[in-house]
């Protein structure tokens, strides 16, 4: 059960390909969510056997369907790591022989250690697993979630342990051939990634701040400039568009600007290309969130931009990276 966040996803892919290399036999079914669902598809191509869609506060009937087509398969293993009550109940009603789940727990939100769902993964699952972030500021994120994670398999399983400098090798997104046209036009070219996604709007920032910070970063770098936007596009996004010269873009094609060189725009990219672009491109600036976790998968230098009412998140969710 994996059906929260992007980020949860990549700190849990290195378990899911140890289970998989564990029993290549094995058929792994992934519980994903409508924010996570397609990054799973080519992060975990030749991993996951089956895949289906459970999103936070599910009703009662979609509870039931994905009950019923899970039934019918006899389970060996059922892991949470969405800690869920209504993820507690499905797992244990699937009658598996283990069940294996993970509770996170943090000082800096002292309400999180009352939930309900540590009462109930106490009680419904064989194992339990505690990850307390109160003392572990210092530590790469990545690292403490996916060693809890493989903390609680290896109990049950005879397993090497991971050392942390390997969890790169774990991280090979399948592109095939889709985007081969955008690795061709850029072969030679050093790129920085600016994302301007609707988080951006929480700081009350003009135009002129956005346009003063492309200009920067096209000094400081002299890096092909690619800027995407989110899932939707916001009133900023039309604003560096008219500055760059662009009246109208294609979706998911490089437009380029007519009258600042060497700089590209993106509108409205899937989540597939904008990792894709993650990992080509040398420095990536963006808000904190799903892209502060992917450029860590690929060990990229990031700029990772936290709004003062989220310093705290910093502790528990900073990005992984040696740049």
């Amino acid at each position: 059960f994996r059906n929260d966040g992007i980020g949860d996803l990549i700190v849990s892919t290195p378990l899911i390909n140890e289970i998989k290399k564990n029993d290549p036999y094995s058929k792994i079914y992934l519980i994903t969510s409508e924010r996570n669902d397609e990054f799973a598809e080519f992060l975990l191509n030749n991993i996951v056997d089956y895949k289906f869609k459970l999103n936070s506060k599910p009703t009662l009937i979609e509870m039931i369907r994905l009950f019923f087509k899970l039934m019918k398969v006899s389970f060996e293993y059922t892991i949470v790591l969405k800690p869920k009550n209504y993820n507690y109940w499905l797992a244990y009603f699937l009658f598996p022989e283990v069940k294996l789940g993970v509770q996170i727990v943090s000082d800096y939100k002292k309400s999180i250690k009352y939930r309900p769902s540590i009462f109930f993964s106490k009680i419904l699952l064989k194992n339990y697993e505690r990850i307390d972030y109160s003392d572990n500021y210092s530590k790469d994120t990545n690292i403490h979630h996916f060693q809890h994670y493989l903390n609680i398999f290896n109990k049950f399983i005879s397993n090497k342990p991971i050392k942390s400098n390997e969890i790169y090798r774990y991280y090979k997104p399948t592109f095939k051939d889709e985007f081969i046209h955008i690795s061709e036009y850029f072969s030679n070219n050093r790129i920085t990634l600016l994302h301007l996604d609707e988080k951006w709007e929480r700081i009350s920032w003009n135009t002129d701040n956005y346009i003063n910070l492309i200009i920067k970063i096209k000094e400081k770098t002299d890096n092909t400039l690619i800027i995407t936007e989110g899932i939707k596009s916001t009133h900023i996004n039309n604003d560096i568009m008219n500055y760059l010269g662009l009246r109208s873009t294609a979706v998911e094609k490089m437009n380029k600007s007519e009258l600042i060189d060497d700089v590209y725009y993106i509108q409205t990219p899937s989540i597939k290309l904008i990792t894709y672009l993650v990992f080509l491109s040398n420095l990536i600036v963006e808000p904190h969130g799903s892209l502060t976790h992917i450029s860590s998968m690929f060990n990229k230098k990031t700029i990772d931009l936290i709004y003062p009412e989220y310093v705290d998140y910093l502790k528990k969710w900073k990005p992984y990276t040696d740049k």
